[in-house]
Formats: structure tokens, C-alpha cells, sequence
């Protein structure tokens, strides 16, 4: 009988999203919220439209000027619009949210997405984002300190700043204290090198408070860190990783003519959606201009499949000569907006995702048995390695379908005590095809579709 029940399952599991179960890391997000997770989680297992074309426009008001130049002027060129638009409240004196947010809601409501990442001012000093001097971390959260009041203070506007977008339905892909593993920003490694505790809880902090006192349960949060590797003044990319409960997804920002994500694997690993969060061509100072767009999404499809966006960074003035990292001002911009795996925001689907229910946020404010951490590589050749966690002693079983909703194999069926697991399956008998994984305990199910490819 239990065998029955789990065909009719798995049947009913092919209607609707692979990632139909996951939610965001806030239990309270909305319901739009949940649908763009799941809808981001869910375009690397589509044929083609997997890959949201994003492109950043500047700090604060200067999106006024910098759309038109950057995204007007793309779409006139090419016909087509970038999915997803990003600004940074910050670098701007005297910034004006009132009018940057008009320009994001106003993409937001032609069917685009939205991500805001944040350059804040040195606490200690009131210099830029690059002034790390005096920098403690441990001081931010620490009523008793100097910087405090103040830090709340800035956090308090920025709250302030995001509530207009909540208020307008727009779901955010918030990106702050990004590129924290190199040595450069004021929350990065240098303030405190040998201890990522620091880092953490001033993530975790931010998280609650824009989560449980501001209500801004329309963010999205994403830990975007460098791809530059040294150990004398970076470190790895998930040193600073605040926990899968305090994150929605997670990326790499790289300025190169060539993408290399060498901590791929380790990305994979964190079981969040993958994105190139900045990219521009050349160096983080200079180069660009002359850069094949092309070369983008060819690296994505033929090394790094499970990324689900980029966001390509704006142009600036460097004494007196344009640095251009921006779509439209390198070349072959019309080839990559068209290539079959781009999306563009005439393409965004995310309102039909289907699942997101009351049920759903019950869901994630409930305790979990276990965590499924990864299935590695997917789509998969022969064999797949399989990682995951539990958090008390479950039984615990883990069961194969086919298309046809057919058993064919069951990994685990068992009391297993609490801790991190890897197993590996071996299908190798098996034809190629889809299959869906189903993980059961007594109060929770998981499932996860698996492609063979031979």
C-alpha cells in the first residue's frame, strides 16, 4: 500500500516545479516571494529560458540617467529588455530612494525582477565603503558601543528605503555586505581575518531586523561573494556563509574577458540557487568595450549550467576616459539576448509558478527531520552522490521513481541518528531518463528530480 501511495506522489510531483517545497529563508515572505524563489530554483532544469539577463544601473537617483543609457538604449538596439535591474543604495551623497525606487517599481510592473546591493559608509569614520580603518564588526551590534546608534540608525533608512517597494509588491533580491571574503570593503576579511563570527552575526542581525521589526517580507537574500583566491587576502567563499536558514541564494562577482568559477562545486554544495551576481568584462577597474556578450552564456552552458542569472555591472568615468562593462556598450549584445537559454523580462514567467500556499508558510517555520544538501552533478552520468543532514534520530527513506512513477530503487530504509550523510546511487543499469528522489521520515517528504544522461 505505501508503495502506491508513493506512485500517486510521485504523479502528482510532476505537475508542478521541482522546487515546489522550497521557501524562503524568511517564514514570513510573501507570497510573490516565494513564487520568484521557486521559480529562480527551478530554471536550471528547463531546456531552454534558464538564464535571467541582468544588467546594474548605477547608484541611487543616477538610475534616472543611467536606464536610458544602459536599458533604453539596449532595447532599441536589440529589441529586448533585460530581465532583471539592479541598483546600489549607496556611493551617493544625499541619495533620493524615493526616485530610485520609482524606476525599479516601473520595471517591476512591465514584468521584470528586481536586486538592490548596498555600499555603506564606514561607521567609524564616515569615509566610503573602501575606508577599512578602525573597522570592528563586533562594535555594529553592541548597544554599548560608539558606532552603534548610529549604525542602527542607517539601517533604520534603509529599512525605510525598502518598505516602499513592499508596499508596491516588489519582490527584492537583496545583496548586502557582497564580496566579504576579499579584503577591500570595510565588513570584508581584513576587520576580521581569522574569525568569521564577526561577519555572521552582523548578517544575522540585519536579517532579523528587516525580517521580524521592519516586516520586509519581500526580500530575497543573497550572499554574493569575489572569485579572486589567494589565501594572504581572500578567503574561501564559504568562510563567511551566515547559514541555508539566514540565506535565499548565492553567487560570485568576477570581472574578467573570461568567467572562472573555480568554487563551483562548492556553491553546488550550499543547495541555494547559483547566480554570476556582477559581472563586467576587463578588470574591476578597467577593460571592456571590446568584449563578445556571447562569451557570457556560452561559459554558463558549457561549465556552469546551474547558474540561474547575471548581472552585468553599469559603465563609469575613470579620469577622464568611459570604462564600459555594461550589455549594450560591448558587442553582440542582440546575439545574447537572443541566445535560447537568455531570458529577457518579456520572457519572465514567475506568476505562474503554482504551490505557494498558507500552507507553505506554515511549512517553513516548522522544524525540519533532515536537510537535503545536494545531489551532485545533476544531470548526471551513470552515478550521483547524494548529501544530506539530519537533525535528531529519524528513519529515514530514500526511494527512486522513474517517468512512470515506478520504483526502482531505494537507497536508505532505516533508523539513522542525527548528522551529515553522503550516499552515492549508482544507476548506471538504469536507461536515461528523469527521476525523482523522494526523501520520508515520519512527519516530513522531500523530492528532488534527478536527469541520467548517457
Amino acid at each position: 500500500m505505501q508503495s502506491i501511495h508513493l506512485r500517486l506522489l510521485f504523479l502528482l510531483l510532476l505537475t508542478v516545479p521541482l522546487f515546489a517545497g522550497i521557501n524562503p529563508a524568511n517564514g514570513q515572505a510573501s507570497e510573490s516571494c516565494i513564487k520568484v524563489l521557486r521559480y529562480i530554483a527551478d530554471l536550471k532544469n528547463r531546456d531552454e529560458n534558464r538564464v535571467l539577463s541582468g544588467q546594474n544601473c548605477g547608484h541611487g537617483q543616477g538610475i534616472q540617467s543611467v536606464y536610458p543609457d544602459l536599458m533604453t538604449k539596449l532595447e532599441e538596439q536589440t529589441g529586448k529588455t533585460c530581465a532583471l535591474l539592479g541598483v546600489d543604495y549607496g556611493l551617493v551623497d544625499k541619495l533620493d530612494y524615493q526616485t530610485t525606487n520609482r524606476v525599479l517599481i516601473e520595471h517591476w510592473n512591465k514584468g521584470g525582477l528586481v536586486t538592490i546591493s548596498w555600499h555603506p559608509d564606514n561607521p567609524w569614520t564616515g569615509g566610503d565603503s573602501w575606508d577599512t580603518r578602525l573597522a570592528d564588526l563586533t562594535e555594529l551590534i553592541d548597544p554599548q558601543s560608539s558606532v552603534y546608534t548610529s549604525w542602527m540608525a542607517e539601517l533604520k533608512k534603509i529599512g525605510d528605503a525598502l518598505r516602499p517597494l513592499r508596499d508596491a509588491g516588489v519582490v527584492v533580491l537583496w545583496r548586502p555586505f557582497h564580496e566579504m571574503n576579499g579584503n577591500w570593503f570595510w565588513w570584508c576579511m581584513n576587520s576580521h581575518p581569522n574569525d568569521p563570527q564577526p561577519y555572521v552575526n552582523v548578517w544575522k542581525h540585519m536579517f532579523t531586523l528587516f525580517s521580524d521589526t521592519y516586516g520586509l517580507n519581500n526580500l530575497l537574500w543573497v550572499f554574493s561573494t569575489t572569485s579572486k583566491r589567494d589565501a594572504s587576502w581572500t578567503r574561501p567563499v564559504d568562510y563567511y556563509y551566515p547559514g541555508s536558514e539566514y540565506v535565499d541564494m548565492v553567487g560570485v562577482d568576477i570581472y574578467s574577458n573570461i568567467i572562472s568559477i573555480t568554487d563551483y562545486k562548492v556553491f553546488q554544495d550550499l543547495g541555494k540557487p547559483i547566480a554570476l551576481t556582477e559581472f563586467g568584462p576587463g578588470d574591476a577597474s578597467s577593460g571592456g568595450g571590446d568584449y563578445d556578450n556571447t562569451k557570457t552564456i556560452k561559459a554558463i552552458r558549457a561549465k556552469y549550467p546551474a547558474i540561474t542569472y547575471w548581472l552585468q555591472w553599469h559603465d563609469w568615468d575613470s579620469n577622464g576616459t568611459r570604462v564600459h562593462k555594461s550589455i549594450v556598450y560591448n558587442k553582440n549584445a542582440a546575439q545574447l539576448l537572443n541566445d535560447p537559454w537568455v531570458i529577457t523580462r518579456d520572457e519572465v514567467d514567475w506568476r505562474n509558478i503554482t504551490g505557494a500556499s498558507s500552507d507553505d508558510f506554515q511549512d517553513s517555520l516548522m522544524p525540519n527531520d533532515f536537510h537535503v544538501t545536494s545531489i551532485y552533478p545533476n544531470p548526471f552520468n551513470d552515478a550521483a552522490t547524494l548529501t544530506f543532514s539530519l537533525k535528531r534520530p529519524i528513519w529515514l527513506s530514500i526511494a527512486v521513481f522513474d517517468i512512470n512513477g515506478c520504483l526502482v530503487d531505494r537507497l536508505t530504509d532505516d533508523m539513522k541518528p542525527a548528522g551529515d550523510y553522503t550516499l552515492k546511487w549508482d544507476a548506471g543499469l538504469l536507461p536515461s531518463g528523469v527521476y525523482m528522489m523522494v526523501f520520508q521520515s515520519a512527519s516530513q517528504m522531500r523530492s528532488v528530480k534527478c536527469v541520467l544522461y548517457k
